[in-house]
Parts: C-alpha cells; sequence; structure tokens
C-alpha cells in the first residue's frame, strides 16, 4: 500500500465532505483490544468527527506512513451504509461469490433505491460483499443501544436476513446490515491478508445521494419480507438480534418487525 494512494483519496474523499479516519498499524497496535481488528480499527477519535466537520489540515496532519487503510465516520451529517455481507462460511474459506451474481443483486438493489445502475458510492469489500454509501434518515427497524458503558449512545447495527426467494437466487447472501453509526473503511485499505477495498465502479467525483426511508422499506419488503406460511403464521421481516455483527444467518421472530 503506497502512502501517496491513501492520503490522495483521503483528501478526496475529504474535499466531497466526508470525515476521514485512518487505520493507522503502529496506533492501533498500542491500543488494542481484545475482540478488536486491527485492520478496521480507526486510530484516530472518530467521536470527534461525529458531529463536527473535520478540518483539512487534521487529515493531512494524520501519519499516513504507517497507515494501512482509511475510513469514514457513519452518522455524519447522516452518512450512511447499507452493508450486503457474505456467509461466514465463504469469509472462512475465502471464496469470493460469483462476480455476475453480485453485479445481478447490486443492480436490483440499486434500482429499488432509485440510485443510478454505476452509482459510485459502491465499494466491494475484501470478502466480496458491499457497502452501499448514501445519506438517510433513521430507519424504522429498532435496534437497542449500545452496551452500558458505550457513553457515545450509538445505535446497534441491524441485519435483514434475506427471505427465502432471495436466498435461493443469491445463496451466498448472509443479511443486509444497516449500517447508521460506528465506522466504516473505505477504498484502497486493506485487510490482514492485504485485500484491498475497491469502488465497483468509478471513484466517486460528487457526494453520495439521499435514500428516502420509504425506499429503504420497499427494498426490504421485497427482498427480506417472509409471508406467513402453514408451518409459520407470523408474517414480517427476518431481523437479526441486536448485537453489533452478532447472530448472522439467525432469524428472530420475537423481535419481529411486522408490515402488513
Amino acid at each position: 500500500m503506497k502512502t501517496e494512494d491513501l492520503k490522495t483519496m483521503a483528501l478526496h474523499l475529504h474535499k466531497l465532505g466526508l470525515n476521514i479516519t485512518n487505520v493507522d498499524l503502529k496506533v492501533n497496535l498500542e491500543k488494542w483490544e481484545e475482540g478488536k481488528k486491527l485492520y478496521k480499527m480507526p486510530s484516530n477519535n472518530r467521536h470527534q468527527l461525529k458531529s463536527n466537520r473535520q478540518e483539512l489540515c487534521d487529515v493531512l496532519n494524520l501519519d499516513w506512513s504507517s497507515s494501512v487503510g482509511i475510513g469514514t465516520v457513519l452518522g455524519f451529517n447522516d452518512l450512511r451504509a447499507l452493508d450486503i455481507d457474505v456467509i461466514k462460511s465463504m469469509k472462512n474459506y475465502n471464496i469470493k461469490p460469483e462476480a455476475d451474481k453480485v453485479l445481478q443483486l447490486l443492480t436490483e438493489i440499486l434500482r429499488s433505491l432509485k440510485l443510478p445502475n454505476n452509482y459510485s458510492w459502491v465499494t466491494i469489500t475484501p470478502s466480496g460483499g458491499m457497502h452501499i454509501i448514501f445519506f438517510s434518515d433513521e430507519h424504522d427497524f429498532k435496534s437497542q443501544k449500545t452496551s452500558a458503558g458505550n457513553t457515545h449512545q450509538e445505535k446497534m447495527t441491524r441485519g435483514l436476513i434475506p427471505n427465502s426467494k432471495v436466498k435461493k437466487l443469491y445463496p451466498f447472501l448472509d443479511n443486509f446490515e444497516l449500517r447508521w453509526d460506528y465506522h466504516l473503511n473505505l477504498p484502497p485499505s486493506i485487510n490482514e491478508y492485504g485485500e484491498q477495498y475497491k469502488f465497483a465502479f468509478a471513484r466517486p467525483m460528487n457526494t453520495p445521494r439521499r435514500v428516502e426511508s420509504q425506499k429503504l422499506k420497499k427494498l426490504f419488503k421485497a427482498m427480506c419480507f417472509e409471508a406467513a406460511t402453514e408451518n409459520s403464521p407470523i408474517s414480517g421481516y427476518n431481523l437479526s438480534p441486536s448485537k453489533y455483527h452478532a447472530g448472522h444467518g439467525h432469524v428472530d421472530y420475537t423481535a419481529i418487525y411486522r408490515k402488513h
């Protein structure tokens, strides 16, 4: 990873309105805690960037020489991301989904959200999943606050699991993760294996689009709503438990969000 590549992209994305973090391995090793991921941890204070616009000099003064990635702070100015996650078994064995099926799924999602087919704010993750970045208000798929000790009161990630029809068409798909808070890695960051985050199309030249919550509901209605059956009389969305990055693959009907 070339220092100048990271710095150049960081400055470009900052110019488009994003608050920028860097992933500095030297810093992260010093503050590492159990459960943290060195290649996903922001090294500068992301909490200060949640409600304040970052100065250009702050980006320039970050230590890019030992950095392996850049990221942004979700929640700032209503910046959000929809994380399309690959099933864990494929991640564990570094198996990537078929590119044409990923593009088919992405096209379907972008059309539902009324975004261009070549929407530039789509990143392909090292595992073969996707992040779609946009501005949006709070969603209606309620999740609890983070654990008691977290003074920042950020919303936990909420996962929506594809319905049986979608799962059959896209068997690699684990869930749709609503990333409304926390931190998100951006291209050209790398993971611990040297694999890179990449933009699916061209490098963004404009700010992300806004997606209204009604469009998100329409998408999830089509892809995550499971109709009632004789064996499962409750109809509604397949919601994963309100735990950050936990319970993937689990259908939680006890906290179901009904929509008839």
